[in-house]
């Protein structure tokens, strides 16, 4: 089988083994084949519905890509938002030291990013 490979760099701190143990330990997804390493899963892509296979790696600054088709722009834009990469993460760390219930969950779940993140919903009122 070919395969197609590409890198997606991370805006902002990334620990790519944090977010495996995350997806590891989430009900949803802690069913898909892991190795403690690779991450693997498929999905059909939003142009053509058609399926593909990724698998994804922790790389310096981000993670390295393997697919089962060439990737294109519309698939690697895919493959970022589904890893949450699609988005500057830099100044997240910031926002966590000026907000106790952000900087909790951050400490707390490491992997979480600005778009993975669920204290929006948990926040008590007034804050």
């Amino acid at each position: 089988m070919t395969t197609h490979g590409f890198t997606l760099t991370a805006e902002g701190p990334f620990d790519f083994g944090a977010s495996l143990r995350f997806v590891e330990d989430w009900p949803a997804t802690s069913t898909l084949p892991s190795d403690g390493e690779t991450l693997r899963f498929a999905y059909c892509a939003e142009s053509d519905w058609l399926p593909l296979g990724v698998s994804v790696t922790g790389a310096p600054g981000g993670v390295a890509v393997t697919t089962t088709r060439a990737p294109g722009p519309g698939i690697r834009g895919e493959v970022a938002r589904i890893l949450s990469l699609d988005v500057d993460g830099a100044g997240f760390a910031k926002l966590g030291e000026a907000d106790p219930v952000l900087g909790d969950l951050q400490r707390h779940r490491p992997a979480c990013g600005p778009c993975a993140s669920g204290a929006r919903g948990r926040r008590p009122a007034g804050r």
